[in-house]
């Protein structure tokens, strides 16, 4: 099991940036809103004993093709 196993995070969320709004033309002073995400490869660093969730953000293939 991983060091500090316990409960982990899998639906991350947080404010949408109001700048995003404004990029998109929609008026962040009227609107507000949240992005969320599921986060499944916090499950797979569980399951594959993946110690840095970096590996699966690089396109390192050697990496990768574990999971073929």
């Amino acid at each position: 099991m991983c060091k500090g196993a316990g409960n982990i995070e899998v639906l991350g969320c947080g404010m949408v940036h109001p700048q995003v709004f404004e990029k998109c033309e929609i008026d962040s002073g009227k609107f507000k809103g949240y992005a969320f995400g599921i986060g499944i490869e916090r499950i797979a660093m569980i399951k594959y004993q993946v110690n840095d969730i970096r590996y699966f953000y690089e396109n390192d293939k050697r990496f990768l093709r574990n999971f073929e």
